[in-house]
């Protein structure tokens, strides 16, 4: 017996969507944490070692790491 199910707006819009999807970007391995501690306390030590901005120069040393960019 053949499924003769009717395919919904839906079901069409979500099988067109599969087909034309574009492959993800292979993903960027994360620097190791001292790669990222020594950057941020660069950033950190270039910034006048302004106290209260920990996380700001951790994410920035990590995107830098991960673009493989030391902006100095």
């Amino acid at each position: 017996m053949k499924n003769t199910k009717k395919m919904t707006n839906h079901t069409k819009v979500m099988a067109t969507a599969s087909r034309a999807a574009k492959p993800i970007a292979p993903a960027v391995p994360m620097p190791a944490k001292n790669e990222i501690a020594i950057r941020a306390y660069e950033l950190f030590a270039n910034s006048g070692r302004q106290p209260g901005r920990e996380v700001e120069f951790w994410l920035e040393a990590e995107r830098q790491l991960q673009r493989g960019t030391n902006q100095k």
